[in-house]
């Protein structure tokens, strides 16, 4: 840092002075939840690594007490199946969900192609676009097998009445380490975890 840096501080320097200046955990924390309640997101600035140790909260250590772990893994791809007739294969998926007549005949249909009493290849149940969609999803939020693939760590704070939340948010990949920290002001951006390629798992 120079002369100049240390005699004009940045924004986020101050914002962060300004919280620091503050003595106590739970009041800091009001002072923030106040400003994210308010709208005005002063401290939207601040990363979020810098503004959970501010208040408390270590996001590069989500096994501390007070987080909450969700385990994901991709949502599987019916094309990946593997099988030579997913539509027939899987069909019992989508049973819920189908007439029971429309579905009666398709499991008929499925039947005869995966019999495996001729070697003649044979074309997959014929299912109209719609059914293919519902088939895909389905499959896609299977659960699947094995261990997961993608950690979601969150832990909140709250103000000393109880009203407020500030949500924190940090991933863990396969290789253990933290990545896109999240702070109450990105999550509210939309910044946090997607999960629409993901599928939770217990």
């Amino acid at each position: 840092m120079t002369d100049l840096d240390a005699q004009y501080p940045s924004t986020e320097e101050l914002l962060i002075q300004e919280i620091s200046a503050i003595a106590g955990e739970q009041q800091r924390i009001d002072h923030v939840a106040k400003d994210f309640e308010s709208g005005d997101h002063r401290y939207a600035g601040i990363a979020a690594i810098t503004l959970g140790r501010l208040l408390g909260v270590d996001l590069l250590n989500s096994e501390e007490d007070g987080w909450h772990h969700s385990f994901y893994c991709h949502k599987m791809d019916l094309s990946d199946s593997g099988s030579s007739y997913p539509y027939a294969d899987y069909l019992y998926l989508i049973k819920d969900v189908l007439p029971a007549k429309r579905y009666a005949k398709l499991e008929a249909l499925a039947d005869e192609i995966t019999d495996g009493e001729d070697d003649i290849e044979k074309p997959d149940l014929p299912l109209t676009s719609k059914e293919i969609s519902l088939l895909c999803e389905a499959y896609a939020q299977s659960s699947p097998e094995g261990p997961s693939d993608y950690t979601v760590a969150r832990r909140s704070l709250f103000s000393s009445d109880g009203c407020v939340e500030l949500e924190f948010e940090v991933c863990i990949g396969c290789g253990g380490s933290p990545e896109n920290p999240c702070g109450p002001y990105d999550l509210d951006n939309g910044l946090g975890f997607d999960s629409s390629e993901w599928i939770q798992v217990d």
